[in-house]
């Protein structure tokens, strides 16, 4: 049936705007393409600039890197930002990242993301990776800093894999998970695929179980950060005297 007509008001419209305030997380957010899981998006109105917002429900295997009681984004995160972001501003089949230092912990919870933004200056090639919280108008901190050479070096290409001793392993997967435990460090399984491995001198080798984690992500990661930390992990070996002693780190 055909509607009632309704008399409109003989009086001025009330204008009232109802867009959100433009803020540095929404511009340009329909025209967005993330180039990597880390490293997020390409920032228009910026040089080499690129930004991305990270927690443990966008990217879950953060959740499993816990330092103490508190989830920090691993060190190995900040490796794999600086590969992705040298990959898309040079594009080259070997990169080597110099000089990198954590300066800050970037520390994620449930309640709230982090925007993280990687700036490369193309004089040099010394990049810093920042953080705040999410849509707000904090001050950035500095998390980390480095360096990406115009070339590799090639004494680091050169170098080449001696293998796995054939003795038996000097410890298993579980000894490694209860030393990095006694240092409180409580990995979950995205960071748990250290299978066995050998002590020589100052030198550990060891076995990687392959990670389901790992294989799902693999498509966007060039060294997954929860693997490349499964090798950082073994340093605890040659500290294994000091735990004993101090009982920690």
């Amino acid at each position: 049936e055909p509607a009632d007509h309704v008399a409109l008001p003989n009086y001025p419209w009330q204008r009232e705007r109802h867009w959100h305030d433009v803020t540095s997380e929404s511009l340009g957010l329909l025209g967005r393409t993330k180039v990597h899981p880390l490293l997020g998006y390409k920032l228009a109105q910026q040089e080499l600039t690129w930004e991305n917002q990270l927690d443990v429900q966008l990217v879950p295997m953060l959740a499993d890197h816990v330092v103490g009681d508190a989830t920090v984004f691993p060190g190995t995160g900040y490796a794999e930002l600086a590969l992705a972001a040298a990959q898309q501003w040079r594009s080259e089949n070997c990169v080597e990242i110099a000089d990198l230092e954590i300066r800050s912990p970037l520390v994620l919870n449930d309640d709230h993301s982090k925007a993280v933004r990687l700036c490369i200056d193309a004089g040099d090639g010394s990049f810093s990776i920042r953080g705040r919280e999410f849509s707000s108008d904090q001050a950035w901190t500095v998390h980390a800093v480095g360096r990406l050479p115009a070339e590799a070096s090639s004494a680091l290409i050169g170098n080449t894999w001696s293998g796995v001793p054939e003795r038996q392993a000097d410890f298993s997967g579980d000894i490694h998970l209860s030393l990095t435990a006694r240092a409180g460090l409580a990995y979950g399984t995205a960071f748990q695929v250290v299978s066995h491995g050998w002590i020589e001198g100052g030198t550990v080798r060891a076995v990687l179980r392959e990670s389901g984690v790992a294989q799902e992500d693999s498509p966007g990661y060039y060294l997954h950060p929860a693997v490349l930390d499964c090798t950082f992990q073994l340093i605890i070996h040659l500290l294994r005297d000091e735990l004993d002693a101090h009982e920690g780190v």
